[in-house]
Parts: structure tokens; sequence; C-alpha cells
């Protein structure tokens, strides 16, 4: 079981894929977990995610915690959590 999780939206993560073609370095930058490993190649079949998406640059981390970032920073950040939060403290 493993997760490949690009650090953007999906219209950011497709336009720097595009320009990568012609722009060396160009990509979203993506972690990934790997919570379970049968065969011994999931790090492998993950990196290959990656670079298939795009990413110049991966990072390791694991499931549980790549769910709390998300979680928090969809809720929390994108979507106006904190705004909400301090709209109702003042």
């Amino acid at each position: 079981v493993i997760a490949v999780c690009p650090k953007g939206m999906g219209p950011s993560v497709r336009r720097l894929y595009e320009q990568g073609k012609t722009v060396n370095g160009a990509g979203i930058n993506s972690s990934f977990g790997v919570h379970q490993d049968k065969t011994g190649t999931a790090t492998e079949i993950a990196l290959g995610w990656g670079i298939a998406l795009g990413s110049p640059f991966m990072f390791e981390t694991t499931l549980t915690d790549e769910y709390k970032s998300d979680i928090y920073g969809e809720r929390g950040i994108l979507l106006g959590g904190v705004h909400g939060m301090v709209e109702a403290l003042f």
C-alpha cells in the first residue's frame, strides 16, 4: 500500500508537468509513503509514480502524517477554517 501525493492542486500539477517538458526542473514536488510492502519494491514503485507525475523532488512520509497534513492544510488553510476561527474570535 503506497501513496504518492503532489503538493498542489490538479491544474497546477498539470501545468507544471507540461512546462517540465521544455524547462528542466519544472514540476511540482510530491511526498510518498509506504504503508505495506509485500514485494519489497513499493518504494521504487512510488518513486516511479512520482517521476511519471513530473516531480523534481520527492520526500518520504507516512500515510498517517500525509493524511494529517492534508486535512489540516486543506480544511484549515485553503478552505478558510483559520479565517473563520479568527473572524469568530473578533
